[in-house]
């Protein structure tokens, strides 16, 4: 299965925190009280994309700087949901990029929404990075996310994830993090809503199959944004605490360039810019078929 073929270790989520403050800004309260649903009225399709001229993935770009596409499509049922998205990736794994198959549940109580989700992380076609060798880099993902309304204008969101066997590397893989958003109406712009958040995570590693043990490390963001009826566009600063050579063990970059300090985990010092700080740009399109 190639586990533990090379140092790096890289993928992508779907509820990363790339797509948080999209998700923040809109309502999280639960609707008002009335008669119960039918069967029929507890459906709904939810369907979206979005295009952006990096992707991060909580701390560290796995379009190598390049732009990214994601399209989705997600039947839901009285809070029960399955989906598929697909994404473009430029990763060393030679893959045209990820799909994610996932199935959840999220609830509202009060102003938090509740939500858990199990997702399978699919690189189709891939093979060991700098060879012609078939593997397969799939992987299993769990997380937990509560989106708390504190008012009309702030939004306070938490998100956990873990992965016993990050990239099929034999490495686990746990995030955490929080976001706060603040938002309200822009009053020259009727129907536009304008938000500004960050978040702060950690993201911490296992030890892959080669004995590396893959570095922990901070990540953050700040940005802003506004939103207009299902359309959202986003500018975001990314940066976090890794060194050059430390990005390299962690994202295998094959674009790293010579000249940094040698380590046991990274004995030819090989540096990559790929976690160094970065502005990026999103916009992003999220409807049902219930949604006005």
């Amino acid at each position: 299965m190639g586990r533990g073929v090379f140092c790096g270790l890289v993928a992508f989520i779907v509820s990363a925190s790339h797509a948080l403050s999209a998700d923040g800004a809109r309502p999280a309260k639960a609707p008002p009280a009335s008669s119960p649903k039918s069967f029929a009225e507890k459906w709904d399709l939810e369907y979206g994309g979005s295009a952006t001229n990096d992707f991060n993935y909580r701390g560290f770009s796995v379009s190598n700087r390049r732009p990214s596409g994601t399209v989705y499509v997600r039947p839901v049922y009285d809070g029960l949901y399955v989906g598929l998205q697909a994404t473009t990736l430029d990763i060393p794994i030679d893959t045209p990029g990820a799909l994610d198959f996932y199935a959840g549940y999220r609830r509202p109580i009060g102003p938090v929404v509740f939500e858990v989700r199990a997702n399978y992380y699919h690189f189709p076609n891939s093979v060991i990075p700098l060879t012609s060798i078939s593997s397969s880099f799939d992987y299993w993902e769990i997380q937990a996310r509560p989106v708390w309304a504190v008012n009309d204008n702030l939004v306070l969101i938490g998100h956990a994830a873990y992965a016993p066997d990050f990239i099929n590397s034999g490495a686990s893989e746990t995030w955490l993090s929080g976001t706060a958003i603040v938002k309200g109406p822009v009053t020259p712009l009727p129907g536009w809503l304008g938000y500004a958040s960050g978040e702060l995570g950690h993201h911490r590693f296992g030890i892959n199959d080669r004995g590396v043990d893959v570095p922990d490390f901070w990540a953050w963001n700040v940005g802003a944004g506004l939103v207009y009826k299902h359309v959202t566009f986003d500018l975001r600063y990314y940066d976090s605490n890794l060194s050059k050579e430390e990005c390299f063990v962690v994202t295998g970059d094959t674009g790293a360039t010579p000249g940094g300090a040698p380590s046991a985990a990274n004995p030819l010092g090989l540096r990559s810019n790929w976690c160094s700080a970065s502005i990026v740009g999103k916009i992003s399109f999220a409807a049902s078929l219930n949604r006005p």
